[in-house]
This record gives C-alpha cells, sequence and structure tokens, in this order.
C-alpha cells in the first residue's frame, strides 16, 4: 500500500519545489523500469524540437509502463530526469511540466532533474527514468535506491517568486523582463527582424536545439511571435515563426540595446547592427514630451506610479518596506 511509503523533508534543509529530501519504503518487492524516452508506440521520435511535446510522450509513456506492473506514479520513490539543455529557465519549465503531467505524482519523492549535453540520438530532448522500485506481492509499494537526491531550484523560479513583490508586480520594466529577459529572447527577436522566419535559420545564432524550441513557444505564448504555416514544393508543410504587432514593438527596445552597446561596449571593427530608415539614412532613439518636443536625457527620471503607491497604501506599508507579499494578488 502507498502507507508504506514515507517521505520526509527535515527542516534543517532547503525548501524543495515538490519533491521530497527522504523516501523510505518499509517493505516490498522491486520492480526496474527502464528509461522513458519520447517515442510513439511504432518507435518514431515524437515532437522533433519540440521540448513541450516530447515531456508529454515521456510522460505517457511511463505511465504506461507503471500501468502495465499495476503501479501509479504515486509509487514511485526514485526518479531521474534528463533534458538536453544547460539553460536554467528550460530546466525549470521542463520540471513544472512534469510535475502537471499525468505522472506528476512521481516527482514528489526522491527526484532529481539533469541538464545534459546529449542523449541517445539526435533531437531526443527528453528522457525519464523512474530507477529502482521495491514492490510487495501484488504491487502495492515502491522504493528507490537512493534515500537522499538534491534537486537545484533553477532560476527562473526564484524570479517568479520575486515577482509577486509589489515593487515588481506593479513595474512595467519586470513585467517586460519576464518575456524579455532571457538573451536568447532578445537575439531571437534580432533575427526576425533581419528576416529570419525559420527554425534553421535560428540555430545559426548557436542556440541548443532544445533551448530554440522552448524559447520559440516561449515567444509565441507571449504573443510577440506567431506560427505560420507554409509548404514548399515537394515539401511537407512546416511552420514559420513571423513578428506580430507586440513583437514590432520591441524595435526601440532593440535599437536602444543597440546604441548602449556601441557606446559602452564598442568594437574596433566597427558596427554589427545599424537602425535606418528606408535602409539608409541612420536613426537614433530620443526622450520627447507630450507637445512633441526633444528632452534632455539628463533631464529624465523613473519614479513609481500610483499603482504601486495605492498597493503598498492598501497594505498599511510604506515604500521602505515593500517586500512583503503584493495585497492585490
Amino acid at each position: 500500500m502507498t502507507g508504506q511509503i514515507t517521505r520526509i523533508n527535515p527542516p534543517q534543509l532547503h525548501a524543495t519545489p515538490g519533491y521530497h529530501h527522504i523516501t523510505v519504503v518499509e517493505a516490498g518487492r522491486t520492480a526496474h523500469l527502464a528509461g522513458q524516452c519520447p517515442l510513439d508506440a511504432a518507435g518514431e521520435l515524437v515532437g522533433p524540437g519540440d521540448l513541450d511535446a516530447q515531456i508529454d510522450q515521456v510522460a505517457a509513456n511511463a505511465l504506461t509502463a507503471l500501468t502495465t506492473v499495476g503501479a501509479g506514479p504515486e509509487h514511485v520513490v526514485r526518479s531521474v530526469i534528463y533534458v538536453v539543455s544547460d539553460d536554467g529557465p528550460v530546466l525549470g519549465a521542463a520540471w513544472r511540466r512534469l510535475t502537471s503531467s499525468v505522472i506528476g505524482p512521481a516527482f514528489t519523492t526522491a527526484s532529481t532533474l539533469l541538464g545534459v549535453a546529449q542523449l541517445g540520438f539526435a533531437e531526443k530532448l527528453n528522457a525519464f527514468n523512474s530507477g529502482r522500485c521495491r514492490t510487495s506481492h501484488p504491487l502495492t509499494s515502491f522504493s528507490g535506491a537512493k534515500p537522499w537526491i538534491h534537486f537545484p531550484k533553477s532560476a527562473s523560479m526564484g524570479l517568479m517568486d520575486a515577482m509577486s513583490l509589489p515593487a515588481n508586480r506593479h513595474c512595467p520594466i519586470a513585467r517586460t523582463l519576464e518575456v524579455l529577459g532571457q538573451k536568447w529572447n532578445l537575439l531571437l527577436l534580432r533575427e526576425a527582424f533581419l528576416g529570419r522566419t525559420r527554425f534553421a535559420e535560428f540555430q545559426r545564432i548557436g542556440i541548443p536545439n532544445a533551448t530554440l524550441g522552448q524559447r520559440l513557444n516561449d515567444l509565441v505564448g507571449a504573443g510577440l511571435l506567431e506560427r505560420v504555416t507554409y509548404r514548399e514544393e515537394g515539401e511537407r508543410s512546416r511552420e514559420e515563426y513571423v513578428l506580430t504587432d507586440a513583437g514590432r514593438d520591441v524595435l526601440p527596445i532593440l535599437a536602444a540595446l543597440s546604441e548602449w552597446g556601441d557606446r559602452h561596449r564598442p568594437q574596433e571593427t566597427g558596427r554589427g547592427v545599424v537602425c535606418t530608415a528606408d535602409g539608409e539614412r541612420p536613426v537614433h532613439l530620443e526622450f520627447r514630451d507630450p507637445d512633441g518636443e526633444p528632452v534632455d536625457r539628463d533631464a529624465v527620471t523613473i519614479s513609481r506610479g500610483p499603482v504601486y503607491h495605492a498597493a503598498l497604501a492598501a497594505a498599511g506599508r510604506s515604500p521602505d518596506g515593500d517586500l512583503g507579499a503584493d495585497p492585490s494578488s
């Protein structure tokens, strides 16, 4: 029975994003599950370049393997997830996808997630291994081979927690960084402005395939890119990624980054990116007041808006003590 499994988080150890530091099983026999991969019943790879689709297939395969021996995800006491990426936010997104999947309960016990350089064959982005299990007869519980596993909390989870603070929740800069804060997102948008639309074209900037698929999905989900189906003669239908109105509104941000880089991180060989009007006349950014008059940069300041101060007032806090939870969240 699942009651024979005890999951423990000692108070002396750090909090976890869902798993337990220690899992104890009193008795049972052992079952071993092989690593589950993103392959369908015909052995075909599911979702090339699409980490979410591959995670969903891995979860479905793992559930099939468990139910075949009369078990469920709640019986797993040891799991390892392998993801082809060294990007913390991608690994964090993979963990959240798995914990909300059909085998989510498997990850409340001793679990670890690893970012790796390569799996068994090209374009396989993730795999799941439930490791060693012990079961009674009939099957009632699983027991892991290792009593303690550490899962490094991803940087993206910390960012999500920080975004609940009034200083960030009510700040358009912080909300923008939720979408554009990763370097690959900005570089992919740069490529989109340079006319790139296809997966293979975006690969040329050196981004790992798993990260590229996740980042394109993020930009589509945020409404900055949209998928458009195209088909070349004699080829199957494919998708390309095209800037939306919200995506085109990122242009001033890229222009500002370009100007800052030229001013503070210049190259001896000259400018690698140039903003022009009609492809000829160089342009630059400037501040203007409501009447359209230019304003010197040194006269411009950033200050908090009324919604921020209203949120603090409602919570009875001063701007110097705003590190608590957002009263409107």
